[in-house]
């Protein structure tokens, strides 16, 4: 049980190896390499916590460590991500605004890193998201931050409006992340039979949605995820 009980820590740590190279594929401006890496490091995010659960091994080392690794992974990744898109719309777009303006701009996306940490901090220390989530959950707004940006490069606009999107995207998700709104948390309990039902299912749509969408499946699955929460936050307050 000794070995056992390091596994989860291990997931975490793979969680933000991945996201370290999907940092610099994102900084590279590789995006669909990032969204893929980002991918994997959600799939590893919920892994993680459910094997730590399963083991009976939950420490506060292991959620230090869990949210320093989600910072990287789905605030960081997706920042540098937009940064370098920001950039390169920045050089098309130069003759028509100011060439100061247009250095500035990409900075913005460091809004996006500073909210998931609040965002995380936040977490660590509100015993009430055990039930819950409060606030967007940075992996849904690194891998639709990162999936948008894909969306927002084969949009048929100009340069200069591209990146009028992109920075319109960083507040709004940024704003999401640190609102009060409730969501589902993703946590699986042994207690709650039929919460864990319609979190299996969501995930088995969602991988549909990837399957045949690819990068596009991320709003569908984010509108989804909402409406799911509005259920689930009804099946809480009908149980108690």
């Amino acid at each position: 049980m000794s070995l056992f009980r390091h596994i989860p820590n291990f997931l975490t740590l793979l969680n933000l190896c991945l996201g370290v190279i999907g940092a610099s594929e994102a900084a590279l401006g590789r995006l669909h390499n990032a969204w893929y890496l980002m991918l994997l490091c959600g799939i590893l995010d919920l892994a993680d916590g459910f094997v730590a659960r399963w083991l009976n091994v939950i420490t506060p080392i292991g959620k230090e460590l869990d949210s320093l690794a989600d910072l990287v992974s789905f605030g960081v990744t997706p920042a540098l991500a937009l940064m370098s898109t920001m950039r390169e719309l920045g050089s098309l777009s130069s003759n028509s605004l100011n060439n100061q303006i247009v250095h500035l701009i990409p900075f913005i996306s460091v809004i996006l890193p500073a909210s998931t940490a609040l965002r995380l901090a936040r977490f660590n220390h509100d015993p009430n998201q055990s039930k819950w989530f409060r606030g967007l959950p940075s992996p849904a707004s690194g891998l639709f931050a990162i999936s948008f940006t894909i969306w927002v490069v084969d949009l048929n606009t100009s340069a200069s409006v591209k990146v009028l999107v992109c920075v319109a995207m960083i507040l709004i998700l940024s704003a999401f992340m640190l609102s009060p709104i409730r969501l589902a948390s993703l946590k699986i309990k042994s207690n709650s039979r039929i919460k864990a039902i319609i979190i299996l299912a969501l995930s088995l749509i969602s991988g549909i949605l990837i399957y045949i969408l690819n990068f596009g499946a991320a709003l569908p699955i984010l509108l989804m995820y909402f409406i799911v929460s509005i259920f689930v936050h009804q099946l809480m307050n009908t149980t108690k």
